[in-house]
């Protein structure tokens, strides 16, 4: 599915160094995947949910001026710990994001208009829908990966 809307690659956390996969998808050099101040690497990572081993990762994967953004929700005592020394070095950084830092009055109609052209993917986005009673179902059909968006029907 992440194909369809632009992905280009896909790596899976649970099974590789997603660092070094990075750096062999993003190299410094052709035959050097990580440069000085560990250059090389993506522009942008974004951190879906706030755990601080996604947060560290998604930082080392940066290249210079690139940024992480966490869009997830942390709990309010959970903490991230980095080198100082890829951010000031290399112009990195990290930014929090709340709801897509949206406007809405002035994003929605926005996005509303772009899937009424066609050119926004909504409706392939949801990929099982769920009748209110059966709301459990599609919780777990989240947690579990079977299910990319579910929508429960009233």
């Amino acid at each position: 599915m992440a194909k369809q809307f632009g992905a280009t690659h896909f790596l899976d956390g649970r099974r590789e160094d997603l660092v070094a996969a990075v750096g062999s998808i993003m190299p410094y050099k052709d035959d050097m995947p990580r440069g000085p101040f560990n250059a090389g690497g993506v522009n942008w990572a974004f951190d879906c949910v706030a755990h601080p081993a996604v947060t560290y990762n998604a930082l080392e994967c940066l290249d210079w001026g690139g940024t992480v953004v966490v869009i997830g929700v942390a709990g309010q005592t959970a903490e991230f710990k980095g080198l100082y020394g890829r951010l000031t070095q290399v112009d990195r950084g990290i930014i929090g994001c709340r709801y897509g830092t949206i406007s809405p009055q002035r994003d929605i109609p926005y996005i509303i208009d772009l899937y009424r052209r066609g050119e926004v993917l909504l409706d392939e986005l949801v990929s099982a829908t769920f009748p209110i009673g059966n709301w459990e179902d599609a919780v777990h059909g989240l947690e579990s990966g079977t299910v990319a968006r579910a929508v429960i029907t009233f």
